[in-house]
């Protein structure tokens, strides 16, 4: 059995279509895993 790399969540299906389906609004936000002070920054 080949062993590959450790992707996390990024080669899962539900990661790779919300990446084709909102790749260009993807960019505009900030790096990282959301908290509260991202999104408190979304709703206003």
């Amino acid at each position: 059995m080949i062993s590959l790399p450790y992707q996390g969540a990024a080669g899962s299906r539900l990661v790779q279509r919300l990446r084709r389906r909102y790749g260009q609004v993807l960019t505009c936000l900030p790096p990282g895993p959301p908290g509260a002070r991202n999104l408190h920054s979304c709703y206003q």
